[in-house]
């Protein structure tokens, strides 16, 4: 018997969004630390959400928050699975704004360093609108939508 105030249980299945019926999803997201912003991601720009795990076959995007825990924890998935030869593709780091505003010197000098350590990287700006749920969309971050848009996703054939 469980409590009314026991957690429901995460269920194993991938969240995806931003498919079409009868598409199949072309890239993943994955979380280097919890609370990265994976799910928000995956809901606003399409594509699969893995929480934490690489089990998949899809081209992987790394997320993490801009603060200097999400920036070390992006650094260290860099140095002990992308380092030698990765059981996964990752096509770089996405790294979410954990506040309005430019970061502060020695996080942005972290950044730069920690994105040394991947092929690509894009960051998010602050997003507002992801944060309350607002009816109103948010801006698309153009560099990373159109990396998602064009050379992951195939190029439409003509009939």
């Amino acid at each position: 018997m469980t409590s009314p105030l026991s957690p429901t249980p995460r269920s194993p299945m991938r969240r995806t969004s931003g498919l079409s019926l009868g598409r199949s999803p072309r890239w993943a997201w994955r979380g280097a630390h919890s609370g990265a912003g994976v799910t928000t991601l995956a809901s606003k720009l399409g594509g699969v959400d893995l929480g934490m795990s690489s089990e998949t076959s899809l081209p992987t995007l790394v997320v993490c928050r801009s603060s200097a825990d999400g920036l070390i924890a992006a650094q260290r998935l860099a140095a002990d699975e992308l380092a030698g030869t990765p059981t996964w593709t990752c096509l770089g780091l996405v790294v979410v704004a954990d506040g309005p505003g430019l970061l502060a010197k020695p996080l942005a000098e972290l950044a730069a360093l920690v994105a040394g350590g991947y092929t690509d990287h894009w960051p998010i700006p602050w997003v507002n609108s992801w944060r309350t749920h607002s009816t109103t969309p948010g801006p698309r971050p153009s560099r990373l939508a159109r990396l998602l848009h064009s050379s992951i996703h195939p190029i439409k054939e003509h009939l």
